[in-house]
């Protein structure tokens, strides 16, 4: 699997053919076995499509997305729609609504499948919540200014003061610990890159 010049989703089959999967795209998560993809087409709809042939059928997840996080294995998704409300969707059953006011670009997803995201976002901090297959959020911190998931776990910043933040890490999203005070927030991007 490939993208050309002009941007469009190409796979190249078993027999050496090459198809067009999609033209029009802006974010795409593939299955690690590459028998199926996600993205975000032009219309800004969710779609699912099989990688197994190149007349394989489109399923549209949803409309109206403005940004997504896939499980690793591509099978559940999590997705915002225009008003930033977060929404849960397994294969291509109904989307599942399990939180509102979430931070875009704060979505992310364990290698358990567990997605971590800001919701309630104001004057650079909000609550860090987690949710298990589209369960019920459940809070991990107030005032958090960012977050990482990593295959270690959860890094997340608090207490936003200037350039400085609280920096705290945990293997599993219901406990962490502090790890540092007044760390440069820029700083932060190094742990990032370091997995």
């Amino acid at each position: 699997m490939f993208y050309d010049d002009e941007h469009a989703i190409r796979m190249i089959g078993k027999s050496g053919e090459v198809w067009t999967v999609e033209r029009s795209w802006y974010a795409a998560a593939v299955a690690p076995d590459q028998s199926s993809i996600v993205y975000l087409d032009s219309r800004n709809r969710l779609v699912r499509k099989s990688l197994k042939s190149a007349d394989a059928e489109k399923v549209v997840l949803a409309e109206d997305v403005y940004g997504f996080a896939a499980s690793p294995d591509t099978k559940e998704i999590y997705y915002l729609d225009d008003i930033e409300d977060l929404y849960y969707v397994k294969g291509s059953s109904k989307p599942k609504k399990i939180a509102s006011d979430v931070q875009p670009g704060s979505i992310q997803v364990a290698q358990d499948g567990t997605a971590v995201f800001l919701a309630d976002y104001r004057r650079e901090s909000g609550v860090l919540y987690q949710s298990k297959n589209g369960g019920k959020p459940s809070k991990i911190a107030d005032d958090v200014y960012s977050a990482i998931v990593t295959p270690a776990g959860l890094f997340y910043s608090r207490n936003a003061d200037g350039e400085y933040i609280d920096l705290y890490f945990g293997k599993n999203f219901s406990k962490a610990e502090l790890l540092d005070k007044d760390v440069r927030k820029y700083d932060i991007s190094v742990i990032d890159n370091a997995y």
